[in-house]
């Protein structure tokens, strides 16, 4: 038996993981502008939860919920790797009974309050929500929030999604096969999306949510990939 929280009375837990320290001045400023999209966008019972370690401090923080991570994957070339259940499971923690829980990445921007409605709207008969993002192709990324949401985008090519939301309840059952996947490294959504699809009804929504098109940040190459792709080929029987 599923918890089911009719859509105006639910909670929608929203998590972000921000990247603090990056040689990206385009990274730093999208993910103010994606936490000022997130404020603008909140409706009625929606609450925006960043996740960060202890010992990060930023301004974002002010007037905002957040919760510490206890753990990382530290090997990968010195970065500290969070790891993408505990960001759900944190979730999990702090939401209750019927209650919908998600995560977006951080460099992604909100087109408006449609996005929690959507979630409300279809979650009396959906368990899962996955949000496909519009992509900003421009040479420089906009500097402005409405800058971002007026300009043109095109369609996300890839088969990764970078919004995941889903019934409370839903994760409990999803996390039980779920690996220790590292954020920011390939695999980890898909898996996500593998995870629940085989078991729960899901949909796919298009242009809620924006994008600033930029060159890949992850290597196939890199030791936090091959990390995320030895979990995923066990999982779904690619192991040599």
């Amino acid at each position: 038996v599923h918890e089911v929280t009719r859509g105006n009375s639910m909670n929608i837990f929203h998590g972000v993981n921000f990247i603090f320290k990056s040689n990206s001045t385009e990274l730093l400023r999208t993910q103010d502008l994606a936490v000022e999209s997130i404020r603008a966008a909140k409706i009625k019972n929606t609450k925006l939860v960043i996740f960060k370690f202890k010992a990060e401090n930023i301004h974002l923080l002010e007037g905002e919920s957040t919760y510490n991570l206890k753990r990382s994957i530290n090997s990968f070339g010195g970065k500290r790797l969070p790891i993408v259940r505990d960001i759900f499971e944190g979730l999990w923690n702090i939401s209750g009974k019927g209650d919908w829980i998600g995560f977006t990445n951080s460099d992604i921007i909100i087109r408006s309050g449609n996005f929690y409605k959507t979630i409300r709207n279809l979650s009396d008969n959906h368990d899962a929500i996955f949000f496909n993002r519009d992509e900003i192709k421009s040479e420089v990324a906009p500097e402005t929030l409405d800058s971002f949401l007026s300009s043109s985008t095109e369609k996300n090519p890839f088969s990764g999604r970078d919004g995941f939301f889903m019934r409370r309840d839903v994760w409990r059952e999803v996390s039980r096969n779920y690996g220790l996947y590292v954020l920011s490294q390939p695999y980890w959504d898909n898996a996500l999306i593998n995870a629940i699809n085989g078991r729960f009804k899901s949909v796919t929504i298009d242009s809620e949510i924006v994008h600033f098109f930029h060159k890949r940040r992850w290597s196939e190459k890199d030791p936090g990939s091959k990390y995320n792709k030895a979990i995923f080929d066990k999982e779904y029987g690619n192991d040599e």
